[in-house]
């Protein structure tokens, strides 16, 4: 109810409509093709969304380790090319 006057979403639902209504849409794609081709979507979004968590979770580690052996954030920088500022934030945060 909040969206229906919205003119952005009426234009997007009668292309939804217009779309659905299509025989040709309907002879492009079986349900069980679109079901698997959005499972497929959202299973690469998940890992796509864990290998960036991952990589994070090692370049935290990296800057720990490496500011636990005394080197600087600046030096950190310089070995990693991590950003500096996220290396601030990332020893502030577990500190």
């Amino acid at each position: 109810d909040l969206s229906k006057d919205d003119r952005m979403v009426k234009k997007y639902m009668k292309e939804v409509k217009r779309v659905n209504e299509d025989p040709d849409f309907h002879e492009y794609m079986s349900a069980e093709q679109d079901n698997q081709m959005i499972e497929n979507s959202l299973l690469r979004e998940a890992t796509e969304d864990g290998i960036r968590e991952g990589i994070k979770q090692g370049q935290d580690e990296i800057i720990l380790n490496m500011s636990q052996k005394g080197l600087t954030p600046s030096e950190i920088s310089n070995f990693t090319n991590i950003d500096i500022d996220y290396i601030n934030k990332c020893l502030k945060n577990k500190n």
